[in-house]
């Protein structure tokens, strides 16, 4: 297992939860940004990405495991709310292309 990439994104997780708790240009996003229901979402993102961080710390593959089966349901239930449509905007990212 290659922690120290998994490390690496967990912090990209992170991060990408405090951007998107700030809006983006999307025409929604603002609204999305103000939204009590969208920030807790953020934040449990957020929340996954910490304990994301602390399994590989531990290089505890079964906790990783458990926060990653969660952080899909976070960002599925985030997504049935918010933008229902995945992958959204019609962009699908292909691992090993640098996104």
């Amino acid at each position: 297992m290659e922690w120290g990439e998994i490390e690496m994104n967990t912090y990209q997780l992170q991060a990408a939860a405090t951007l998107v708790s700030m809006g983006g240009t999307g025409p929604a996003d603002m609204g999305w940004a103000t939204s009590p229901g969208f920030q807790e979402r953020v934040r449990k993102l957020n929340d996954m990405a910490v304990r994301a961080r602390s399994a590989v710390t531990a290089k505890d593959q079964m906790a990783l495991r458990a926060v990653g089966d969660t952080l899909v349901d976070v960002c599925n239930d985030c997504h049935n709310v918010f933008k229902p449509g995945i992958p959204t905007e019609g962009i699908l990212l292909k691992r090993g292309h640098g996104y």
